[in-house]
């Protein structure tokens, strides 16, 4: 029997901001295997890496799942390299009005000769530099990572426990659909706020005890089964069909928006719904058409 309320984290309990890192990036050699499972299909490490040196213009760019940390490398014209490492929450944190590099802090003080200040030049490029790190981070972390992560727990692959109003209250079992609803106000440590007022503290996560049951046994619970999508007889449907099958799923359920899906590059759909471009081009035109129309 399942315990719904704990004084303490149980030792297999994982962080929030590290079962990010767990359910929402799948591992290079399964991505194959977990797009066969339709809606539950986090992207690989090596696709959301080139999506963050893509769209960042790092010459290298790495994701750390033990520190749960985005690192980006860049090459600077002069010479020497520069390297940013973060968590992603704290790459897309609103920005202040004035965004200051360590580095470049310490040589505008202090150099051999005493102070110095640092050119405009230099300060456009480190600003620039910024923005295209918290664009890539807010891609990844949160088109791909965590729409992965929100699929593990709708799923109850992940369940959640938190504590509720207090900090020094009992952790209490949270149902899979209070998720949806909750807005993350600290990452780090596991805060987050209902729509009501009510705040969820130090927020943790953990995989269930029992497997989930496969699709053709039968159910024990008197919980909905999670979607399944069914064909009937006949042909096989083609590609475009699912795709967009996929994509009203995603909308349907909160998991994408239908702006978010007219705004997608389509070489990120591509890389989403495991299809070609043009595919996804003609799947998102039929999905937007006939939400309009609806």
């Amino acid at each position: 029997m399942v315990k719904n309320q704990r004084a303490e984290p149980e030792p297999n309990w994982m962080p929030l901001w590290r079962a990010v890192f767990t359910f929402g990036i799948a591992e290079d050699g399964r991505a194959p295997e977990l797009r066969d499972k339709p809606f539950a299909i986090p992207s690989s490490l090596r696709e959301l890496t080139s999506m963050l040196e893509e769209k960042s213009g790092a010459q290298e760019a790495k994701i750390d799942r033990a520190a749960s940390s985005f690192s980006f490398v860049f090459v600077r014209d002069e010479g020497g390299v520069e390297v940013l490492s973060g968590p992603p929450w704290a790459y897309i944190e609103e920005p202040r009005e004035t965004i200051l590099n360590p580095r470049l802090d310490a040589e505008a003080l202090f150099n051999a000769e005493g102070l110095v200040r640092i050119s405009d030049e230099e300060a456009a490029r480190a600003s620039k530099q910024y923005r295209t790190v918290r664009d890539a981070t807010g891609l990844v972390w949160r088109q791909f990572m965590l729409r992965a992560f929100d699929r593990a727990v709708s799923t109850e692959a992940a369940v959640l426990y938190a504590r509720t109003q207090t900090v020094a209250a009992d952790f209490e079992l949270l149902p899979a659909d209070v998720w949806a609803l909750l807005n993350v106000v600290d990452w780090q440590d596991g805060v987050a706020l209902a729509p009501d007022g009510t705040a969820y503290w130090s927020i943790h996560v953990q995989r269930p005890a029992v497997d989930v049951p496969p699709t053709h046994a039968p159910s024990t619970s008197n919980a909905p089964a999670s979607p399944v999508l069914k064909r009937a007889r006949g042909r096989k449907p083609h590609k475009r069909e699912i795709v967009e099958e996929a994509m009203r799923h995603d909308i349907k359920t909160g998991q994408l928006s239908l702006v978010d899906l007219q705004e997608m590059l389509e070489k990120n759909l591509a890389t989403k719904y495991d299809a070609s471009r043009d595919t996804v081009r003609k799947a998102r035109n039929a999905v937007v058409s006939s939400f309009r129309k609806s």
